[in-house]
């Protein structure tokens, strides 16, 4: 099974269950507060991309694990307007 079709069974399996009234807020804390946050980058970014368009279809630790890949990545991935600029020439006199 590869990540996309675990990804949607877990989607599913989610849907399935996400009826019962539990309390995940308990379950949800202990996991952030005892994971390894370099964990976060065992995500690769097209599934963290593909879980953040319907995060509401699996469970919150899933969702925040991806929402903190996606961050990540956009950190590590900005381009800085002012050297673009610089680089472009785009403030230079004629």
């Amino acid at each position: 099974m590869n990540d996309k079709e675990l990804l949607n069974q877990i989607r599913k399996q989610y849907k399935l269950f996400s009826t019962f009234d539990v309390d995940y807020e308990y379950s949800y804390n202990r996991f952030i507060r005892h994971y390894d946050e370099h964990d976060f980058n065992n995500i690769p970014i097209d599934i963290a991309k593909t879980i953040m368009k319907t995060p509401l279809s699996y469970p919150r630790i899933i969702a925040s694990m991806a929402e903190k890949k996606c961050r990540l990545f956009a950190n590590e991935n900005v381009k800085i307007v002012g050297k673009i600029a610089c680089e472009n020439k785009w403030f230079e006199q004629n």
